[in-house]
């Protein structure tokens, strides 16, 4: 998982990291700062999903689809013995 970082994580170091976010940004701001990460991230799970929907659709299109059959004629005239003039 892509925050698997965050499980080494100690209360200290949390601590600091919220002090270096409020300075960055303000704490007036830090609502706002964090709304918007959360949308950023909804918005990107959405998308993740449709991918992941589509692709197995086109999955499901590719497997679902018979190869065309051929019939002996038309795969070689080598099968029955002719040759080519």
């Amino acid at each position: 998982m892509g925050l698997a970082f965050l499980q080494n994580i100690g209360g200290g170091e949390l601590i600091w990291i919220v002090l270096l976010i409020a300075l960055l940004f303000g704490a007036k701001r830090i609502p706002d700062v964090a709304r918007a990460l959360g949308r950023s991230l909804g918005e990107f799970k959405k998308g993740k999903a449709e991918a992941e929907r589509e692709a197995a659709e086109e999955e499901k299109r590719r497997n679902g689809r018979e190869t065309p059959k051929y019939d002996q004629d038309e795969r070689s005239g080598s099968d029955r013995g002719e040759k080519g003039s």
